[in-house]
């Protein structure tokens, strides 16, 4: 089982602003590729999707996520964080 970590400051932004602008993202790519989302608390939302387990913590000074890549998304992880990083950039460059 492959793993992605990701730690993204934006510390610039309100942890509102932060949380909203996580909820916009997760909603792209939910439609995008099937991965859903649920928020447990206000900061802290459970992924999971076909072969990906996961979980966005929301910070006051960034956005950490961690995800549990199956046998068979192993072989895409890089370009899954990139795509990740992508979002994470477009959504937090305004």
């Amino acid at each position: 089982m492959s793993k992605i970590y990701i730690k993204y400051p934006c510390s610039e932004h309100p942890k509102e602003i932060i949380a909203e602008r996580v909820t916009e993202m997760l909603h792209k790519l939910e439609s995008k590729y099937g991965i859903s989302h649920e928020f447990t608390c206000d900061d802290h939302c459970d992924l999971s999707g076909s072969g990906i387990d996961g979980q966005v913590k929301i910070h006051d000074d960034g956005i950490e996520i961690e995800a549990k890549l199956g046998f068979m998304m192993m072989a895409f992880k890089g370009m899954i964080e990139n795509e990740i990083q992508t979002k994470l950039e477009e959504t937090f460059s305004e």
